[in-house]
């Protein structure tokens, strides 16, 4: 999904050029929408909105091979087919993982459902949460205002990117 921002918002909000943005979501869709952009428009982008962050470049989709892909934020909702099967809890797990592959990717999870399940993940490896695993929106947009280009991190695409190189994108 590409979008087209206005000049007006472009003046109002602070304009994110990640090279790229992943919306990965359940086929389940929130109420009154039909498609993953829907749902991204309907509940992302308004709680980015509260804090002027735009992004440009966001794909969204309901495809798990989009674990495979390196992006610089990857947006996770699957609370919608948590109950009845063990789909969610693994796919927290397999992102719990990529964090510690991929320092350079931010994992933004964006429901109560899927954060119940990340928590899970996260108590089962007995580790720390990995700085790049955000619970929700408002403490991912609190880390990336604190350290856009403020930390001693090298910033490409006006995101704060880890100086330890990504690794393949393949998972393990």
């Amino acid at each position: 999904m590409k979008r087209k921002i206005s000049k007006l918002k472009k003046e109002k909000y602070q304009i994110f050029s990640a090279e790229k943005v992943i919306y990965f979501c359940d086929p389940m869709f929130t109420s009154m929408v039909d498609s993953p952009e829907e749902e991204y428009e309907v509940n992302i982008n308004p709680a980015l909105n509260r804090h002027h962050i735009e992004f440009e470049n966001v794909t969204c989709t309901i495809d798990s091979n989009c674990l495979d892909e390196i992006c610089d934020v990857f947006f996770f909702d699957w609370g919608g087919m948590s109950v009845g099967n063990s789909c969610l809890e693994h796919l927290c797990r397999e992102i719990r993982k990529l964090a510690d592959d991929r320092p350079n990717t931010y994992y933004v999870v964006v429901s109560e459902f899927t954060q119940f399940a990340m928590i899970d993940a996260l108590l089962e490896f007995g580790k720390e949460k990995p700085f790049n695993i955000f619970l929700d929106i408002d403490s991912f947009v609190e880390y990336f205002k604190k350290h856009k280009g403020t930390n001693p991190t090298r910033v490409r695409s006006g995101i704060a990117r880890s100086n330890v190189p990504a690794r393949s994108a393949s998972r393990t």
